[in-house]
């Protein structure tokens, strides 16, 4: 019963570890987390606009939200220079940067139908040209 009881806490102890934000790489998965969900809200909106004014915000949301992780993202590059190079990713850094790759893809995706659908608009032109500040 004593193996049983260790065992199970031995395990417990193991997937919080992982699951509640601790290891080496916490601090860069909670921002990459945050990167891919402001990519997934905008992608979302994006799609769901059906007015220049609607996809505007849509553009003007994801610039707010990546004004504040972008800056960290780039500290944390400094930190784990290992992501500079996908080849030497740790196994556990993989797959979220793989999302943020498809997420990237998407966000490109949804700005050019967004750009195309209403290539004068000056909302959707300042919104754009807001965001580009930010990827400089």
């Amino acid at each position: 019963m004593y193996r049983k009881i260790a065992g199970m806490l031995f395990i417990m102890t193991l997937v919080f570890q992982n699951g509640c934000g601790t290891g080496k790489y916490a601090d860069i998965k909670k921002v990459m987390g945050g990167i891919i969900d402001a990519r997934e809200r905008f992608a979302a909106n994006a799609e769901r606009a059906e007015t220049p004014e609607e996809a505007a915000d849509a553009i003007t949301s994801l610039s707010a939200e990546m004004k504040k992780l972008r800056p960290r993202y780039e500290e944390l590059e400094k930190k784990y220079p290992e992501l500079q190079n996908p080849g030497d990713l740790p196994l556990e850094l993989k797959e979220l940067v793989e999302s943020l790759g498809r997420t990237a893809e998407q966000r490109d995706s949804e700005l050019t139908d967004i750009m195309m659908q209403y290539p004068d608009d000056p909302l959707v032109q300042r919104a754009v040209a807001s965001m580009g500040t930010i990827y400089k």
